[in-house]
């Protein structure tokens, strides 16, 4: 049983096959060189996989969470909402996942670049949603699609999303095997 992050990082390591200190020491890069690229665009089979791999690692956290992902121009691609996820969790992943495909970097990043940074003055409204809980989809440098994330703590929700972006990293790497 998960009863805290750490362990849900040590479930992760497992899957993933990356060391627990790898996940909490370095923050993931959105711009590193990966092979060459044999998958040409995110699929609904692939979508369904970060999805699965997010919801179980809500579930062992005891959360319940909605998880949308989207292509790499914003539209919805899949999106599954766990049993008991408040309602408002549905748009909000949906808007999470957008507002990461759009401006190609994780929406905690683009709160932070927004109160000062390279993105000041960038509010929400028109689909976008500055709050932790999206993350951009990689393979290499080439964006595939997005994960937004809600219905757990904004930590929480950060959590889940560099998870998926992770989880979808670690596919990509071994389709291009």
């Amino acid at each position: 049983m998960i009863n805290s992050i750490d362990d849900l990082l040590s479930q992760v390591a497992k899957i993933t096959g990356t060391a627990p200190t790898e996940i909490t020491d370095k923050k993931p890069t959105y711009k590193e060189k990966i092979v060459p690229i044999k998958v040409s665009r995110l699929t609904l089979d692939l979508a369904k996989e970060v999805i699965s791999c997010v919801q179980k690692g809500a579930r062992e956290l005891g959360k319940n969470v909605a998880v949308a992902i989207t292509n790499d121009n914003g539209r919805l691609i899949a999106f599954e909402a766990m049993d008991d996820t408040i309602l408002a969790a549905t748009d909000i992943a949906q808007r999470k996942a957008y507002t990461s495909a759009a401006l190609r970097m994780t929406t905690a990043d683009a709160l932070e670049k927004s109160r000062g940074g390279d993105l000041d003055g960038l509010t929400n409204g028109d689909g976008l949603l500055l709050l932790g809980g999206g993350a951009p989809l990689m393979a290499g440098d080439m964006l595939m699609g997005a994960v937004g994330v809600s219905g757990a703590t904004k930590d929480e929700d950060t959590m889940f999303a560099d998870l998926g972006a992770r989880v979808f990293s670690e596919i990509i790497k071994k389709i291009n095997g």
